[in-house]
């Protein structure tokens, strides 16, 4: 079996630049074998957590958690309140790209992030990479409680 880089269905830089442009991005899509690695991790973290945000803010955000009613852990918030953290961290996930192409996510804490947050950002992790930015649609979002933002960058020729 291929893997996921050498995978024929593999979107190339100038495919995801397009699908990006003409908001196509429901056919950004996963490996098979990588989209089995999501399902069974998710449903290791739906049977511990409430909701996949609340594994994220412990994971990403390092917040407390406690047991619901219902025995599901979830995310306590800090008692001065949500912070304003931007995560930079790979997709544990990736789309299904090319070698050469990676896939990370800018996690917000609470709120949103603009675009100023995100060239900060960029600027950081990714200095003299080309990048590729977008946000997924409502539909689309797997994890719509916390604002992401999805970057795939790569070195330029």
């Amino acid at each position: 079996m291929a893997s996921a880089g050498e995978d024929s269905g593999a979107r190339s830089w100038e495919g995801c630049a397009h699908l990006i442009a003409s908001a196509q991005l429901f056919k950004l899509v996963r490996h098979a074998d990588v989209m089995a690695q999501y399902q069974a991790h998710r449903n290791v973290v739906n049977a511990k957590y409430a909701r996949m945000a609340d594994y994220l803010l412990e994971q990403t955000f390092g917040y407390a958690l406690a047991a619901d009613e219902d025995g599901k852990m979830r995310a306590v918030k800090p008692a001065a309140g949500p912070g304003a953290q931007k995560v930079w961290r790979p997709n544990d996930f990736p789309y299904l790209l090319q070698p050469g192409i990676e896939h990370h996510i800018i996690w917000c804490e609470a709120g949103s992030i603009t675009d100023q947050e995100v060239q900060e950002v960029l600027a950081r992790e990714r200095a003299g990479w080309e990048t590729l930015v977008f946000e997924n649609p409502p539909a689309l979002r797997t994890v719509p409680e916390l604002h992401h933002i999805h970057v795939f960058s790569r070195l330029p020729a």
